[in-house]
């Protein structure tokens, strides 16, 4: 299938990491109570964690018909991946916390900096493809 294909595959794994991030957003602003690491990333909530995962997991279902490749397989990588982009993304936090930086440059405004976006993805990316 040519989705398999370079840019196809590559568009849907960030697809996966980016939808662990909204997924994680929307969860923690609406249903986020408890707080993950408060020290490390006041925002995170184990709702958004779980929020996430979920995003992830449909996405990695829609992935599954559109390679035709087993639900079975892609769903838990998927999810796997979006478990690890969040760890990359808590590393990160704790790297600015312990450097006194707040954002990691001006970039992207209200996003925390150039690192805040890639966090996710250097982690999360090497796992999928």
């Amino acid at each position: 299938h040519e989705l398999y294909a370079g840019s196809g595959l590559l568009l849907f794994v960030l697809v996966v990491i980016w939808g662990a991030d909204v997924g994680g957003y929307f969860a923690g602003r609406f249903l986020g109570k408890r707080k993950l690491a408060v020290k490390v990333s006041p925002n995170k909530t184990w709702a958004g964690v779980f929020g996430g995962l979920a995003l992830s997991a449909v996405i990695g279902g829609v992935g599954s018909v559109l390679f035709d490749f087993p639900a079975t397989r892609l769903v838990p990588l998927c999810i796997a991946t979006g478990a690890i982009s969040v760890l990359g993304d808590l590393l990160i936090s704790l790297f600015k916390r312990e450097a006194g930086l707040k954002d990691s440059g001006v970039l992207f405004p209200g996003h925390g900096g150039l690192l805040d976006r890639l966090d996710g993805i250097s982690a999360g990316l090497p796992l999928l493809p």
